[in-house]
């Protein structure tokens, strides 16, 4: 019945139960329930009640309020249309940068800032203030591990993106956020991955001194069995016999 949407669906079905359960959330749950049934004109219609409802609200009531959506929201990720640009910006983004401003931002404030605006400090405040943060750790290592991943991700190809240098700085802070936790258990799928690109990493540094043949081939004569990113060329062949690729 929902096809490939159907994840967002379900998940905008269980935030609207949430959130009714709560009469200040009462418009918001609406929001979901509509978006669910396809009524987008009436989904914005609820969604603009509420955030004016919200303009309204103290501003004790305001940070409770966005923590417990944020929250709800990350039981629920799979629901892809619930954070909608509105909300962002009249609502969550205000309210969380206004708190971290006055200085009494919390550590759970903070995380959810750096990951609503993309931005580190943030979570690093927020993981200085609480270690045992798991969503805030777990945070700072994927986005090592995917910077790294991201610059590996052609050596299938003999072709790295960026520089070695830079890579090896991503690891050894995932490295550092991996070994600082005071319990490694909600991290081990993370250092599973991470020692797989540093072992990549070395590989790569050490296939460089050689530079016979393709990495790939260098990597299958020493048993490496790394799981290579699959790339999709689009263009004319003459395009991709001179380098100029469409990739996807």
């Amino acid at each position: 019945m929902y096809y490939w949407n159907r994840d967002n669906f379900e998940g905008l079905l269980s935030l609207a139960e949430a959130l009714g359960a709560h009469a200040h959330f009462v418009h918001l749950a609406e929001y979901c329930a509509n978006r669910e049934r396809g009524l987008r004109r009436q989904a914005f219609d609820a969604l603009e009640r509420f955030l004016e409802e919200a303009e309204g609200w103290p501003a004790d009531q305001a940070r409770e309020r966005v923590l417990a959506i944020l929250e709800l929201h990350r039981r629920a990720p799979e629901a892809h249309q619930f954070l909608t640009e509105p909300l962002h910006r009249r609502l969550l983004t205000p309210v969380l940068r206004s708190w971290e401003a006055d200085g009494s931002a919390t550590a759970e404030a903070l995380r959810w800032l750096g990951i609503l605006s993309r931005d580190l400090s943030f979570v690093e405040r927020a993981l200085e203030q609480a270690p045992d943060d798991v969503i805030a750790r777990r945070y700072l290592v994927n986005a090592c591990l995917s910077f790294a991943d991201y610059a590996m991700h052609h050596l299938y190809e003999s072709r790295f993106i960026g520089s070695t240098e830079d890579t090896r700085h991503a690891l050894d802070r995932a490295r550092t956020f991996l070994s600082s936790a005071p319990d490694a258990g909600p991290f081990a799928d993370l250092a599973n991955e991470h020692a797989g690109l540093e072992q990549m990493l070395d590989d790569w540094v050490e296939y460089k001194r050689s530079t016979s043949g393709s990495f790939a081939d260098w990597c299958r004569a020493r048993g490496r069995k790394y799981s290579w990113a699959t790339a999709i060329y689009y263009g004319t062949p003459d395009k991709q016999d001179e380098g100029q690729r469409d990739e996807t």
